[in-house]
């Protein structure tokens, strides 16, 4: 009885099996032939009150690394009430031009401190009253 059973066991073990193999082939080859794009969001700049929804600080908290901030065509200039703004990944900031889109820092701080990012590129911007105490 006990190899009755087995062999009743047997084509079934072997179908789990092909099963198993099976998923495993779509897996490899997948892995060798599929690609995965991911792409990059564009947050646009839309309050220049810091620390609000649509601030600055607020998009630089909500992108990931490799995407693109803009500025909106009105509300440019970005008064930092709440210190630095940390970039901590690859980001790109497209400004309207350095005599329309301004961040000033009050003074206060920095206007960036950028850890663990590699690139951070940025363009028509202007920068004001950052300050630091330390290098950078």
């Amino acid at each position: 009885m006990k190899t009755l059973s087995l062999l009743l066991l047997i084509p079934k073990l072997l179908l789990m099996k092909n099963k198993l193999l099976t998923k495993m082939w779509a897996v490899l080859l997948c892995t060798a032939f599929c690609t995965l794009t991911v792409s990059a969001a564009t947050l646009t700049v839309i309050s220049p009150v810091d620390g609000t929804t649509g601030s600055l600080r607020d998009r630089v908290a909500a992108a990931s690394a490799g995407d693109t901030i803009v500025f909106a065509a009105t509300g440019n200039l970005q008064i930092l009430t709440l210190g630095d703004i940390l970039i901590d990944k690859e980001l790109v900031f497209i400004g309207n031009g350095s005599g329309t889109t301004i961040v000033d820092g009050s003074g206060l701080d920095r206007i960036f401190t950028i850890d663990n990012a590699n690139q951070v590129y940025i363009s028509g911007i202007s920068f004001t009253n950052g300050s630091a105490t330390d290098v950078g």
